[in-house]
């Protein structure tokens, strides 16, 4: 015997859910402000969605905070910051002193 169909087609095959809309992240300014990203951070001149590092020669980076906080927690940033601090002189009292 065979069974009749009950099954609609539009029900049938299972539908993939809707993907979610690409979010484009934009440089925050206020972001320069921040611990973590004083002093090296600055928007990229004529593109608003990337950001570069001042003292990573100028490492292009994605405008998304979570990058970053990776490329500041990175062994190449670290290590030029740490080579800048030895290179900076700093004036203190008057003396021009190394850090």
């Amino acid at each position: 015997m065979k069974m009749p169909n009950t099954y609609s087609y539009t029900h049938d095959t299972p539908s993939t859910p809707p993907r979610k809309k690409d979010h484009k992240r934009v440089y925050n300014p206020k972001w320069e402000q921040e611990p973590d990203f004083k002093g090296w951070l600055q928007p990229l001149s004529g593109n608003n969605t990337k950001a570069c590092c001042k003292i990573c020669n100028g490492a292009v980076l994605r405008a998304h905070k979570s990058d970053l906080h990776q490329h500041y927690n990175s062994a190449k940033h670290k290590k030029n910051s740490q080579a800048m601090r030895i290179q900076e002189p700093v004036i203190s009292h008057g003396k021009l002193e190394m850090c």
